[in-house]
């Protein structure tokens, strides 16, 4: 993964081709990804259209718990999917977290029919 560090400044500055790692097949598919993700984020430095925006809406989806839509943005959906799968938690948060789910616990905070201290201690 150290690569894509690599990867991703050579594409910032203008590479256009990236190299999967042939020889060892059985992480072809871990360079692939590693490969798109640095390439992603050479796309952002660049200021390449639509590339922040994908970034903005996966993290949207992150927070609103929406499942489908993150594994649709996902880099590697199948991935994302199978893990999901299994690791499929008891409650609509992600099985990381659980009940103390972040996103969860804030939306519930701002949702608090305009009271922004209605869950603070007293």
């Amino acid at each position: 993964m150290s690569s894509s560090t690599g990867v991703t400044a050579s594409a910032m500055i203008g590479a256009g081709t990236m190299i999967v790692d042939a020889e060892m097949p059985s992480r072809s598919r871990f360079s692939l990804i590693a490969s798109r993700i640095a390439g992603h984020a050479a796309d952002i430095v660049k200021g390449v259209p639509g590339a922040l925006e994908r970034d903005l809406k996966l993290s949207r989806a992150r927070k609103k718990l929406d499942w489908e839509g993150q594994r649709r943005l996902a880099i590697d959906p199948y991935k994302f999917a199978d893990i999901r799968n299994k690791r499929r938690s008891k409650t609509e948060a992600c099985s990381m977290c659980g009940e103390y789910c972040a996103m969860r616990l804030v939306s519930e905070f701002l949702n608090s029919e305009g009271e922004p201290d209605a869950f603070r201690c007293q």
